[in-house]
């Protein structure tokens, strides 16, 4: 009998249970902050925040699916309180939510990942489209929208070291890109840091801004750009690849647009035709720069694990609210992810990726956890 008793001891909670007990108190902080259940009867905004994030660690195809897993198992229902609750009262719940009471859980992750993991200073900015129908978006967002604009899009800055999203917008998808970089940019300081980004960015305030906060940019230019040679610096013969290295001052002599801060233009010619790039850094090389526009890619990488392996192709609803609060509960849930993998990636003897960790979190939930993950979950 104690062979059994031993058995059935707290500890031998799933893993998914822990990561549920880890964020429920910074979720409740941030309901009590944001008076979230100020309207609520039964479902509590917290069970419902955790019942999004299990969504996408179980990778249920819609609400109504992730209802019958919670009928079915009596340890998420014992851990998420949504029992009995219907569909059309599911369905509902995005809506009338404020997408407030994430902030804590993030800043809480965020922080966890930061002591975790080695920042750098390089920033990649970009955007991901989430396609939705035109007539339910409209009616939602009371607006017209083109078809190939009904949707979704959020803007992201990453530090690639990590691939870890250190800000983040989400907007309606007809917006040009050029409007969201600075609104993602963050009030504290930012100096020393480099911003990359592409040509869909293009914005001369923008780039003046992070020039006068002390902030470097690395970007492509447009073809249609306008600007003027203040000086052509000497190239490398060792390196036949940079055509042009000049420094620029952007926008037209009589034009309003015009930067007053200086540039660098950068011709590289990489066999398939010549590519144009504009930076702030003056004491690196044109071909450092040039290796150094490659890890915007880690960005497109961080959009294809939050879409593919997380599974947030589309919001689960039509409102702002419903899809605010249906990409930050997948960027908890990458998040949680991420310091699992950073927390194994210390074993030597048996090191898990992401993609490891998310099976086991969908296929193997009887097992009891690792210590090493419940260390980093501070459980």
């Amino acid at each position: 009998m104690a062979k059994f008793a031993r058995s059935r001891r707290p500890s031998f909670r799933t893993l998914l249970s822990a990561i549920c007990k880890r964020c429920r108190p910074a979720l409740r902080r941030g309901v009590k902050a944001s008076n979230a259940d100020h309207y609520a009867k039964r479902y509590m905004s917290a069970d419902f925040a955790l019942a999004l994030v299990v969504h996408f660690l179980k990778s249920t195809p819609s609400l109504r699916a992730l209802q019958i897993a919670f009928s079915r198992s009596g340890r998420l229902t014992d851990e998420i309180k949504l029992g009995g609750i219907s569909n059309a009262q599911l369905a509902q719940l995005p809506h009338h939510r404020p997408a407030a009471l994430w902030g804590p859980l993030l800043a809480e992750l965020l922080a966890l990942l930061a002591r975790e993991d080695r920042p750098s200073e390089l920033r990649v900015l970009d955007s991901t489209f989430f396609k939705l129908g035109t007539r339910l978006m409209s009616r939602r967002w009371q607006r017209h929208f083109a078809p190939e604009a009904a949707g979704i899009k959020l803007t992201a800055v990453i530090d690639p070291a990590g691939h870890v999203p250190l800000a983040w917008k989400i907007s309606a998808g007809g917006g040009s890109d050029a409007a969201e970089g600075p609104a993602v940019l963050p009030d504290e300081d930012i100096c020393g840091q480099i911003y990359v980004f592409d040509r869909g960015f293009r914005n001369y305030a923008f780039y003046q801004q992070l020039i006068d906060r002390g902030a470097d940019l690395l970007t492509r230019a447009s073809a249609n750009m306008h600007y003027e040679v203040t000086r052509c610096r000497d190239l490398d013969p060792a390196q036949p690849q940079i055509v042009c290295d000049q420094e620029v001052m952007l926008g037209s002599a009589n034009g309003r647009n015009r930067m007053k801060s200086r540039l660098r233009r950068i011709v590289l010619d990489d066999g398939k035709g010549r590519v144009v790039f504009l930076s702030s850094i003056f004491d690196l090389s044109a071909v450092e720069l040039c290796e150094l526009y490659r890890q915007r890619w880690q960005i497109e990488v961080f959009f294809r694990w939050l879409k593919r392996q997380i599974g947030c192709l589309r919001p689960l609803g039509y409102s702002p609210q419903a899809a605010e609060h249906t990409i930050l509960a997948a960027l908890v849930a990458y998040l949680l992810v991420r310091l699992l993998e950073l927390a194994s990636r210390s074993r030597a003897d048996r090191p898990t990726g992401i993609a490891a960790i998310i099976h086991r979190l969908r296929a193997d939930l009887d097992q009891p956890p690792e210590t090493i993950h419940l260390q980093v979950l501070r459980l």
